[in-house]
């Protein structure tokens, strides 16, 4: 199922163990999230995939290199992020993800042998990986 990704794999859906639930805190708690305040809310869906969806029994996971292949000039001392050149990456994987879940339709058959319920998010939903 080719469709750009630069890989994928399949996980178990299960909460997250404690100790890195305790990595993860202690890493908010020294503030190494930055200005992502996003990383600090909704801890109680944070680590159990099933709070965040329930009956969620698998994870597909994607990779995408959005790394540009020309670089922009810099003009003034102003610089573009690299992740801001073409589309809003959000919205390319969210597309990817639903071209693999149509093929896996196609596929296996619906809705039985992919699950009664599916989700795409492209990270929006602020979970760590």
């Amino acid at each position: 199922m080719e469709v750009g990704f630069a890989d994928c794999g399949i996980s178990r859906a299960h909460e997250v163990d404690l100790l890195h639930q305790r990595a993860y805190n202690e890493w908010i708690e020294k503030g190494h999230h930055g200005k992502m305040e996003y990383l600090a809310r909704n801890e109680h869906l944070r680590f159990n995939p099933a709070k965040l969806m329930p009956g969620t029994k698998s994870i597909l996971t994607v990779i995408l290199n959005y790394f540009p292949e020309k670089q922009m000039k810099v003009a003034k001392n102003y610089r573009i992020a690299k992740y801001a050149y073409g589309q809003d990456y959000h919205t390319v994987i969210k597309q990817m993800l639903e071209t693999v879940v149509q093929r896996a339709k196609d596929k296996f058959g619906s809705p039985t042998c992919i699950g009664h319920k599916r989700q795409v998010w492209a990270t929006e939903v602020k979970i760590p990986f």
